[in-house]
C-alpha cells in the first residue's frame, strides 16, 4: 500500500541520467528522500538554496563523493489516523498513535519489516522515540486525529500481521 509507514508504502528507486558526470549503471544505498531534490537542484542549477528546507543537496553522491547521510528521516500520514515513522541508518521505528506501542525493525536484516525487534533493542527504541516529537511540525492543515480503533501492534497498513 502506497502512503504506509512501511517500506513497501514509502520505499522507491531514484534513479538520476547526467551523462559524463553520474556513470552508467552505478549504484549507491545512500539514503535520501523526496525533500532532498529542491537543494539538489537547487546547487545543480547554481542558485541559492531556499531558506527553511529540511532536505540536503546529494550532488555529492551523485558525483560519486562521499557525503554525510541524514541524522534521520521523518514520515507522517494522516489518511488512516496518525502515523510516524522514523528511519535512522538501518533501524525503522513506525507507531500507529501517539498511545501505541512502537515497533521496531532492522532493515539491512529485514527490508521486509516482518520480524518486530523493539522487545530486544529497546535502547534503540528509547534513542529514537523523542524524535517522533521533536521532529514534528504542528499544523492546522495536518492536525493530530488519533485513530479510533487503533491497529493492533504488528497490523500493518494493509492488514497483514507482522512478527512479534
Amino acid at each position: 500500500i502506497k502512503r504506509a509507514l512501511y517500506e513497501g508504502g514509502i520505499r522507491v528507486p531514484m534513479i538520476a541520467r547526467w551523462p559524463g558526470k553520474v556513470p552508467a549503471g552505478k549504484e549507491t544505498a545512500f539514503v535520501t528522500a523526496f525533500w532532498d531534490f529542491l537543494p539538489t537542484v537547487a546547487e545543480l542549477a547554481g542558485t541559492k538554496r531556499p531558506d527553511g528546507l529540511d532536505g540536503q543537496s546529494i550532488v555529492p553522491t551523485l558525483l560519486g563523493k562521499s557525503q554525510n547521510p541524514p541524522a534521520y528521516l521523518y514520515f507522517e500520514f494522516h489518511e488512516r489516523g496518525f502515523d510516524q515513522a522514523i528511519r535512522q541508518g538501518d533501524w525503522k521505528a513506525v507507531r500507529h498513535g501517539r498511545a501505541t506501542p512502537i515497533e521496531l525493525y532492522n532493515l539491512r536484516e529485514d527490508v521486509g519489516e516482518t520480524k518486530d525487534v523493539a522487545a530486544t533493542h529497546g535502547e534503540v527504541v528509547k534513542r529514537i522515540e523523542p524524535l517522533f516529537t521533536s521532529a514534528r511540525v504542528d499544523s492546522a492543515e495536518f492536525p493530530v486525529n488519533e485513530r479510533k480503533g487503533a491497529r493492533k501492534q504488528g497490523e500493518g497498513a494493509g492488514g497483514d500481521v507482522r512478527e512479534k
